[in-house]
């Protein structure tokens, strides 16, 4: 019943003035009120004049946003991803649309229909703008409709009285209540961000809390891996003295022993195949790798930047800065010690005072594992959603996912997962470790960090999944 609808408002800022549409009861009623004050205070200051003269203390509002302020696109995605790797690839399509930095930018699906999508967004400041209007009020901001979709949601068919004023204002302004009863009618409020599909949950709070402790002594943070400090000339300023002591780490045994869950059974029926070497080595530097990101970290002298790291199969390549040429020596030194294997420096360059240290070594690989490994039971297809999904949960941003199956004859049994990341190191750690529990055989074929901005780390890794149907 109509009395029991409760007010709802359709509000415009349109010009020097904030045009407000109100139905109370199924009756309409119309204002506008010239804005008197400058900034968001004079706009919610001129709707409350406008609400007060029609008799309105408290409503729910739909606001207009001006068709400028909209970015609207359509992306093709193909038909055989699953549900979970397809809404990966979407918000991947999406953030390629949108002008940089896509963080803040929030869109909507409006329609998605087998191969095709098409989508709304809208900047954050708009967003910011809309919600500042009511901020402080009994009003409710439960509708934020672009100015066209409101149009075309009513069909320019309005359930207006014969005296209501005929002015596009007023049309605009009754328009949005209409449309934000529409369910299809397009609504930015809640709109998405194009790198996650939820809010944080407590757990995440707490993994990222744990993440940042950790990228404490990692990398790309306490380290401070990257240029940005060179710039600021802070290379002469004293770091605490490098830890030169033997590390504590695992024997080649322990890096090579499974998990109990995952060694196949003498007499069960897992036990007749045997895994090629080359997989259980990249199977164990996935396990492995945060391990030797922690060792290269640790190693670093004072006043030296780590500026790229890289693992191409056993293969390990480092890019470090420096204005002490003798540092370069030092650094492979402590690399020895620490425990890759053969470590040279290759190449010294000198720009400007600075000097750029390229250094390779042909890691240390453990031996592999004695038996026999369970394979994933889930589809390649799950597996690569899976990951997908550990990413966003991470906060890190997917700029690339594209994987390759191979096929035994009946089934695919082999995909190369190849994903491109963006996002602080310690996130990227945390994901890299998280990954490196996994139990299922997953093999990782190269990884390459680099630095992309002054707090962000750019990542492209290559994975090896494998489905339980491969017989070897």
């Amino acid at each position: 019943m109509n009395i029991l609808r409760p007010t709802q408002v359709g509000v415009l800022i349109a010009g020097d003035a904030v045009h407000v549409a109100a139905d109370q009861r199924g009756v309409y009623s119309y204002t506008a009120q010239p804005i008197t004050e400058d900034g968001a205070a004079g706009r919610r200051n001129a709707f409350k004049l406008a609400c007060q003269r029609l008799g309105i203390s408290r409503a729910k509002v739909a606001l207009a946003l001006p068709e400028a302020y909209v970015k609207r696109h359509a992306i093709a995605i193909p038909r055989h991803r699953n549900r979970r790797e397809r809404t990966a690839l979407i918000r991947l399509l999406i953030r390629r649309k949108l002008p940089a930095p896509a963080s803040a930018w929030r869109y909507r699906l409006t329609k998605q229909h087998g191969s095709s999508a098409r989508f709304v967004a809208t900047n954050q400041t708009s967003l910011r703008a809309a919600n500042n209007l009511t901020a402080g009020t009994d009003f409710k901001l439960y509708a934020l409709i672009p100015s066209r979709d409101a149009l075309r949601a009513c069909r320019g068919r309005l359930p207006v009285a014969g005296n209501y004023p005929r002015t596009p204002a007023a049309k605009l302004s009754a328009a949005l209540i209409i449309a934000a009863r529409n369910k299809g009618a397009v609504n930015l409020v809640g709109a998405q961000p194009p790198t996650s599909t939820q809010p944080p949950t407590n757990s995440k709070k707490t993994g990222a809390i744990l993440a940042a402790l950790l990228g404490c002594i990692a990398l790309f943070t306490n380290l401070k891996f990257g240029p940005q400090d060179a710039l600021a000339g802070r290379f002469d300023e004293p770091d605490e003295p490098p830890n030169t002591a033997k590390y504590a780490q695992p024997s080649e045994h322990e890096l090579a022993v499974r998990p109990a869950s995952v060694v196949a059974t003498k007499n069960g029926h897992k036990g007749h195949h045997t895994i090629p070497r080359e997989q259980l080595q990249a199977d164990i530097r996935r396990r492995n790798i945060t391990h030797w990101l922690d060792l290269i970290a640790e190693s670093r002298p004072a006043n030296l930047w780590l500026t790229e790291v890289r693992f191409n199969g056993d293969q390990i390549s480092l890019q470090a800065q420096t204005r002490k040429a003798h540092q370069g020596h030092e650094y492979v030194s402590l690399l020895g010690k620490s425990g890759l294997k053969s470590p040279r420096l290759n190449r010294i360059e000198n720009s400007e005072g600075t000097t750029t240290l390229i250094i390779t070594s042909a890691g240390q690989p453990p031996s592999p594992a004695k038996g026999n490994i369970e394979r994933a039971h889930d589809s390649l297809g799950n597996q690569s959603a899976a990951i997908a999904k550990q990413i966003d949960d991470y906060d890190i941003t997917l700029t690339r996912l594209q994987h390759n199956e191979t096929d035994n004859g009946a089934s695919p049994s082999q995909s190369r997962l190849n994903l491109g990341l963006l996002g602080d190191y310690a996130a990227i750690r945390a994901w890299l470790a998280k990954l490196a529990r996994l139990d299922p055989l997953l093999g990782l074929e190269n990884i390459w960090l680099r630095r992309a901005s002054d707090q962000q780390v750019q990542v492209d890794v290559e994975l090896t999944l494998f489905s339980a149907s491969e017989s070897v």
